[in-house]
């Protein structure tokens, strides 16, 4: 059966470009989990408590 006639076609093709865009995302976090948080967090020493504090707290209850 040709999926492209079948009724589901627009489905499997939203299904598709979702799946695509969530590796993307995964990918990219993945970068810059890598490339920019773990060498701050041993720049800062310990375990990391302070980047995190002043990345992520600070702009919230700043």
């Amino acid at each position: 059966m040709d999926m492209s006639t079948a009724p589901g076609a627009l489905i499997i093709t939203v299904l598709r470009l979702l799946h695509i865009v969530a590796g993307l995302v995964w990918v990219g976090a993945a970068i810059v989990m890598s490339c920019y948080i773990e060498p701050a967090l041993e720049r800062a020493g310990g375990d990391g408590s302070p980047f995190l504090r002043a990345r992520y707290i600070g702009p919230v209850l700043g």
